[in-house]
């Protein structure tokens, strides 16, 4: 019986190993590396300069908390992931290149928030692969709100670019945190491997039982 009961246990475990998985596939997408110091900001085209930050490029801020005052006018608390987030400014921008695995349609979402004050109506695109998803914008009042586009693309390696289009404006600003691109429920489908060793320990189990129940 005990031994029953583990091939039962495993063919799970190999049927659960083999569901879809609905992985990001951008990385550092709540820009929590590098770490700053607590209510710090950086910038990555001028003085107080950034380290380098992981998988993304671009002329942006990145802001700890709420920045202990050094840029003003950051959105209302809670972040909406971690203690990180950027700010794009005028006609600023920030690109990751990301890897795509299997063709199919992934779902695009990010929050955004305005600048309470220094600032006014920003307009920004996101763009993936050379083509425009769509066009927004915050305004000074814009707490952090989600955003959701679907996308449809083939394998490969794309850049996403979240891109400022204030030419004039001053401190026009929008704040980005938790970019997500999530793979389609096809993606991840189980291996013909896999589920060929799913059905051989349900089959071994069914002889097994078989046999002590003639």
């Amino acid at each position: 019986m005990r031994s029953s009961r583990g091939l039962g246990l495993l063919c799970l475990a190999l049927l659960f190993a083999a569901a879809p998985s609905r992985a990001n596939v951008v990385v550092n997408g709540s820009f929590e590396s590098p770490g700053l110091s607590f209510r710090s900001f950086c910038i990555t085209f001028f003085t107080p300069a950034c380290p380098a930050i992981p998988a993304w490029t671009g002329n942006f801020y990145l802001v700890n908390d709420d920045s202990g005052g050094g840029i003003g006018g950051v959105p209302a608390a809670p972040i909406p992931d971690g203690g990180q987030y950027i700010m794009i400014q005028m006609t600023g921008g920030a690109t990751q290149s990301v890897t795509i695995g299997q063709a199919g349609t992934y779902t695009l979402s990010w929050f955004d928030a305005g600048r309470t004050f220094f600032s006014n109506i920003q307009n920004y695109e996101v763009v993936f692969g050379g083509n425009v998803l769509g066009f927004f914008s915050t305004a000074t009042t814009s707490p952090w709100l989600p955003h959701i586009l679907p996308l449809t693309t083939g394998a490969g390696t794309f850049d996403l670019t979240f891109q400022g289009l204030n030419s004039a404006g001053g401190d026009n600003s929008v704040f980005l945190d938790d970019v997500v691109l999530n793979a389609p429920a096809a993606v991840g489908a189980p291996e013909p491997g896999t589920v060929g060793l799913a059905v051989g320990a349900l089959l071994a189990m069914v002889g097994r039982r078989l046999r002590w129940s003639c």
